[in-house]
């Protein structure tokens, strides 16, 4: 679904498959990513600048409360070769 805007829901549903996901006013290379690590509970984490990944570890509830804004602003986030996200000092969230 690369540069398809779509709601909330959809988000939810595409974050727990895997994808990684993006609010499109969120700063570029900036998305969160859930992995389930134990087949019980998800981990968010959470990576792009290191303002957004301290803005998510100390307001956990940021994003969902952005979900719960109507419209369709979220989008799956594709790595291209200008992409600076470092993905190796992602936050970890659990969720």
């Amino acid at each position: 679904m690369p540069g398809r805007k779509f709601n909330a829901s959809t988000a939810l549903i595409m974050l727990r498959m895997g994808a990684p996901i993006r609010r499109v006013m969120w700063t570029a290379d900036c998305y969160i990513q859930a992995m389930d690590d134990d087949g019980v509970d998800f981990q968010v984490y959470a990576v792009g600048t290191d303002r957004f990944k301290q803005d998510i570890a100390e307001f956990p509830n940021m994003v969902l409360e952005q979900m719960i804004e109507e419209g369709d602003q979220w989008e799956v986030w594709e790595k291209n070769s200008n992409s600076e996200a470092d993905e190796t000092s992602a936050t970890k969230k659990n969720w």
